[in-house]
């Protein structure tokens, strides 16, 4: 995972404009990078991130495109199930749904509730595997 300093200038350099997508804001604390904030934007990861709250409070952060914004909810659930823990991360509360998703956190469910939630994406034709 490559971190990017937390500038608008490096955002919009490294992150395509109108990407869906999850990002990860960090801050140098103590000899290491403490993972501060899990989020996503189901439109535009640029802007999300160009003009984001907490510009200037962390100082690098690493994203990754989706081909969706469900696929952007997944990965943020993923990445805030894995640190929901960290001392440092200000994310307190599961990230939501997208807008008019009918989507549950595959990661809060048990494995019988994934394969039917799987098998009506695939009905759907949304299931993107």
């Amino acid at each position: 995972m490559r971190f990017y300093p937390f500038t608008p200038s490096w955002v919009r350099q490294a992150v395509p404009i109108h990407a869906v997508g999850v990002y990860l804001l960090a801050k140098y604390e103590e000899g290491s990078l403490a993972s501060g904030y899990v989020g996503r934007s189901d439109t535009c990861l640029r802007r999300r991130l160009v003009y984001h709250n907490l510009l200037g409070r962390f100082d690098y952060f690493t994203f990754k495109i989706a081909t969706n914004a469900e696929q952007a909810f997944v990965e943020e659930a993923g990445w805030w199930h894995l640190l929901r823990n960290e001392d440092f991360l200000l994310n307190s509360i599961h990230p939501s749904v997208p807008k008019y998703g009918e989507m549950i956190c595959p990661y809060c469910v048990t494995p019988q509730q994934l394969q039917g939630f799987l098998d009506v994406l695939d009905r759907s034709g949304r299931r993107t595997s």
